[in-house]
């Protein structure tokens, strides 16, 4: 122990200085961090869509929590049947990466993370309920509207109408949107019906079923039909001329 502290000592530095980082600790510092994915394009990481283990107060995340997911038997409603597929297709997808190793350093480090919170989560195939054709909506309530953008919208779009704050790639000219600016002048000759109907399938097939870039989609159990028409409220589409 003596000659230990010695050599401690002799390097410089002391014993409280020293670091242990471990395989769990580097996989949690992956699942905060856009790096995850080796694209200069890419503005998401990981908890962008998953709560580590209980989303923050006043989330609405679009995924489950990523507590319990290496022992779930299927991801993606069934579409993947290895948490490798479901991280793989995420980082491919979503984050704009090249296809995963699964020998790399970052996936082990990744799956010590998520084996190490296994536990403290739901282990059963987690539903998600992606509508395959969507319907235009009656108009909601712009009070609850502005909550859900808060909710759901905001930590990755910003302010609504200027996009102030809102996700950017390190480097690149493609930000998320500006909702519903962006939209609106793409399909303003299409009139107010079809705009209101493209921002519904924005939010609810994303990029999942090649709608909408990158975006994930919401599922019916994370935002309800009454919730949607209240944020389509909350931003002018039924008062489009």
């Amino acid at each position: 122990m003596r000659r230990a502290l010695a050599f401690v000592l002799l390097l410089g530095c002391t014993a409280t200085e020293e670091q242990v980082v471990t395989p769990e600790q580097r996989g949690e510092a992956l699942v905060d961090d856009r790096g995850f994915s080796d694209s200069s394009f890419n503005a998401f990481q990981c908890t962008h869509c998953h709560a580590k283990v209980t989303p923050p107060a006043g989330r609405l995340l679009p995924a489950p929590p990523l507590a319990g997911a290496v022992k779930r038997p299927t991801f993606w409603n069934g579409r993947f049947l290895t948490l490798f597929e479901a991280v793989d297709y995420c980082q491919q997808q979503f984050m704009r990466g090249a296809p995963l190793d699964p020998t790399s350093k970052k996936a082990l480090d990744l799956y010590a993370y998520l084996g190490s919170i296994a536990a403290l989560g739901p282990t059963t195939a987690q539903p998600f309920p992606v509508l395959l054709e969507i319907k235009d909506l009656p108009r909601g309530d712009a009070a609850k509207g502005a909550q859900v953008w808060e909710a759901a919208c905001k930590s990755c779009h910003g302010a609504p109408h200027s996009g102030t704050g809102r996700l950017k790639p390190p480097v690149g000219d493609s930000p998320v949107s500006v909702v519903p600016e962006e939209t609106i002048a793409f399909h303003g000759a299409d009139g107010p019906d079809v705009i209101r109907q493209v921002v519904i399938e924005k939010i609810r097939h994303g990029g999942f079923l090649g709608f909408s870039g990158r975006m994930p989609p919401y599922p019916t159990d994370v935002l309800t039909d009454a919730q949607v028409a209240d944020l389509l409220t909350f931003l002018g589409l039924y008062d489009l001329k």
